[in-house]
């Protein structure tokens, strides 16, 4: 379990992109009394993997991370299922589209072949979420910011945070009950989220 998420961003990173082997493998993460893991896809060259996973957990609503007032204490909630959000980096030009729930070879390969250009005015980090049961997602959610963002500008923070707001239609303290991102941009009646 970790003691502290808020991590100091500044002086854990430098300003380099994602790429390698690396920068597609999960790092998991288990905050400490939210009753969930995080999931995520993408650590930047140069730095340590489960550093920049927590630096991104950092980013989460505090209430979200407070397992009295998260979906853990929704009447929903089993605690026999495995419950995770699942978070990935990418260039925002090549989105990535497999089921973020199932950590198959084809979900992973296309990450880390969507390397988001950190640097460019011109590029775009894209950032794609799933609050998964299991194999299966209960909600996804995509955003991008344009321009230059590093980890350890607010920006990014601000970009994580609306991201996994965005699973949770009804606030963080219920799980989402058969609504998908369609729903909320469009106003549609869809069901949850499938595999493909």
């Amino acid at each position: 379990m970790v003691a502290s998420m808020r991590v100091p961003a500044v002086a854990l990173l430098a300003g380099l992109a994602f790429t390698g082997p690396a920068a597609a493998e999960p790092m998991t993460v288990e905050p400490e009394d939210s009753g969930f893991a995080v999931s995520v896809i993408g650590a930047k060259e140069g730095m340590d993997p489960d550093a920049f996973a927590r630096t991104v957990v950092g980013y989460l609503p505090p209430e979200l991370l407070d397992g009295t007032r998260n979906f853990t204490s929704d009447e929903l909630f089993d605690r026999q299922r495995n419950y995770r959000i699942v978070i990935a980096f990418h260039d925002a030009e090549v989105p990535v589209t497999p089921d973020l729930c199932r950590p198959d070879a084809e979900a992973l390969q296309m990450a880390e072949q969507a390397n988001p250009d950190y640097e460019g005015l011109a590029s775009a980090l894209g950032v794609a979420a799933a609050l998964c049961e299991g194999e299966q997602a209960l909600s996804t959610s995509t955003n991008r910011s344009v321009g230059r963002v590093q980890p350890e500008d607010l920006s990014f923070g601000f970009l994580v945070s609306d991201t996994v707001k965005d699973l949770f239609p009804d606030g963080f303290a219920a799980l989402p009950r058969g609504r998908g991102d369609t729903e909320r941009a469009f106003g549609s009646t869809v069901g949850p989220a499938t595999p493909n």
